[in-house]
């Protein structure tokens, strides 16, 4: 069973700190979401969401 598309949500890097982008996986609506550009009361200026269709860390297909 795979950690990351077995919840709905899960946050795929643990680098927001350095990066200031967070990448988070969600499995309900099939995407990948990344924030960027965090300031300093933690809230995000841009964002984006990527459709995907099969799990980017065990390659299962979404949905199944």
């Amino acid at each position: 069973m795979c950690e990351y598309c077995n919840t709905d949500y899960k946050v795929l890097n643990k680098t927001k700190e350095y990066s200031d982008i967070e990448i988070s996986l969600y499995t309900a609506i099939k995407g990948i979401r990344v924030r960027a550009i965090f300031d300093n009361t933690g809230l995000f200026k841009t964002q984006d969401v990527i459709r995907i269709n099969y799990c980017p860390m065990c390659g299962r297909k979404l949905g199944d």
